[in-house]
């Protein structure tokens, strides 16, 4: 069984302006994982029976340290008595650089050096929309939003030695930096027609753009 012995801090700060049209608020939130330890080490089975200097124990690493910190702002403006407008914008930062274990435990197999001394983990990520809505009359009702989801992974692109149960090498393997951009465009008309019958038409229009996968583009329109 893996130990647990972990510590979340999560910090809030937020300041807010609230008059008779002009609403705001600014924030900023942090969370700081803090994992007390590092790596897991049992008995290693595939060993069993055999005389393997060094090789008797098997390691996992645990759940890093990291960080993430955001700032966020929100705006809300109401335009006349029919007519509101809003815009919220989040911009984040995820950091980890934990220092790696040792690839194997065995001290009889040579095992090449890895490219650095940690993952020197970096992501940015952008949450960020706009929308508007109006009444145009007391039945008909019009929205409009568009949306951007974005994460930048910074991480460098490096290879790795490969270990199979702390005995064999493998082919080197190299970690992905996985990156997106979203963005949603929405529109919605909703009109109540007689017996309180409420009618609804809408159109959705989804953009997006991976990076690091097997499908680099799709776009949807519903």
């Amino acid at each position: 069984m893996a130990p647990l012995n972990q510590t979340t801090d999560e910090v809030t700060a937020r300041l807010s302006y609230s008059g008779r049209r002009l609403q705001g608020s600014l924030a900023y939130q942090a969370s700081l994982f803090r994992n007390s330890d590092e790596s897991l080490t049992w008995a290693n089975p595939f060993t069993a029976g055999t005389i393997k200097t060094g090789a008797g124990l098997g390691q996992l690493a645990l759940a890093p340290d990291n960080e993430f910190h955001q700032l966020q702002a929100t705006l809300g403006y109401q335009l006349s008595a029919q007519t509101r407008a809003s815009a919220d914008i989040a911009i984040g930062r995820m950091t980890q650089d934990a220092a790696y274990l040792a690839s194997a435990l065995n001290t009889d197999l040579v095992v090449p050096g890895l490219p650095s001394l940690s993952l020197n983990g970096r992501a940015s990520t952008l949450n960020a929309s706009v929308r508007i809505s109006s009444a145009l009359t007391d039945t008909l009702r019009v929205a409009a939003a568009l949306i951007r989801d974005e994460r930048d992974n910074k991480t460098a692109t490096a290879a790795y030695p490969m270990v199979s149960t702390d005995l064999f090498l493998g082919l080197p393997r190299s970690n992905q930096a996985f990156s997106f951009t979203n963005d949603k465009l929405k529109l919605t008309v909703d009109y109540r027609g007689p017996l309180n019958l409420v009618y609804v038409a809408g159109a959705d229009y989804d953009a997006r753009e991976r990076s690091a996968q097997e499908v680099g583009t799709t776009r949807e329109a519903t």
